[in-house]
């Protein structure tokens, strides 16, 4: 690995840790099309050694074998990925925006549901995807997600027809959506 580079462009898919889990047993998928930055080298790690931890914009963090992640991103200065973040800010109101909002998927996409663990009181956030096709509504947008302005960083709650709901982030879900109208 480049040691000048922390910030990446994820080009090919790749397998994932959540930052909660204690060993490798579980990964997922994460797919491409993303930026990160790697926010931990873990040079002395006990615990999954020659991991990184990686943050993909906005906030989520991931742990990733090295090996695995230097083949699968096109590496960037810090100038290069904060203009690149920047360039997928949504400044205007967008079809989303409006009350009673209804979608359906052009592909595929990433969301996350709070799940209740066995003997856990609190609930943990797990990766799904929804399949193209998948029909919903908008649930419940936050506006003032950590504070932000850009909506890059907006957060919504949906509702899919089979009565589940789910978070996404709001660019995401409008990138891989179309306005639903029957």
């Amino acid at each position: 690995m480049v040691t000048e580079y922390r910030y990446f462009y994820l080009v090919k898919p790749l397998w994932v840790l959540l930052d909660a889990q204690q060993d490798d047993s579980e990964p997922f998928r994460l797919d491409g099309n993303k930026y990160g930055e790697i926010v931990d080298q873990r040079r002395s790690a006990t615990g999954l050694p020659e991991w990184v931890v990686i943050r993909i914009v906005p906030n989520n963090i991931y742990w990733v074998k090295r090996s695995e992640l230097e083949p699968r991103v096109n590496w960037m200065t810090a100038v290069q990925y904060q203009l690149a973040v920047s360039k997928k800010q949504i400044l205007k109101s967008t079809w989303l925006d409006r009350d009673g909002a209804k979608f359906e998927l052009n592909h595929s996409l990433e969301v996350h549901q709070w799940v209740p663990q066995v003997g856990d009181p609190e609930a943990n956030l797990i990766p799904v995807f929804l399949p193209k096709g998948t029909v919903g509504k908008i649930k419940n947008l936050s506006w003032d997600f950590e504070d932000s302005e850009d909506k890059q960083y907006w957060m919504m709650e949906i509702e899919t027809t089979n009565g589940r709901c789910y978070d996404v982030m709001y660019p995401e879900l409008l990138a891989a959506s179309v306005e639903y109208r029957r």
